[in-house]
């Protein structure tokens, strides 16, 4: 019985995150909203793919919100807004997301560009002089 009961609970919880994260609310805010431990969200997260899924598309959400913040302060819709502060915000919370498939798929990065040149002989008289 104990273990139906924690079925139930993980799909109930499952259920409620896109409506805590959709508001840029961070894993550990969501999780004292749920009164769960980082611990058994990051644990729900890797063991049962109904959380995972729900998880992963709400805190896209909680992201999507951080972005928007950002285009509505740069249009002006948003007064007394630290660009500092969302910069490093956007930094630390949400890096992964941008680069995430170029850290590691590194084969699908250019090559370096190898430029070789030669300089060719003067065809006629060169004037130097110096400009003032």
């Amino acid at each position: 019985m104990a273990k139906s009961n924690a079925k139930l609970k993980y799909k109930e919880l499952a259920d409620q995150l896109f409506n805590l994260f959709k508001t840029g609310r961070s894993v550990v805010e969501v999780c004292q909203k749920l009164g769960i431990s980082r611990k058994s969200y990051y644990k729900y997260k890797r063991e049962k793919a109904y959380f995972r899924d729900r998880a992963e598309f709400a805190e896209e959400a909680s992201e999507a919100w951080h972005i928007l913040q950002g285009r509505d302060a740069m249009v002006g819709q948003l007064k007394n807004f630290d660009t500092a502060i969302y910069c490093f915000t956007m930094k630390t919370r949400f890096k992964h997301r941008e680069n995430d498939d170029l850290d590691r798929n590194k084969e699908h990065e250019a090559p370096p560009l190898n430029i070789t040149f030669s300089v060719a002989e003067p065809k006629g008289e060169i004037e130097v002089t110096h400009g003032s």
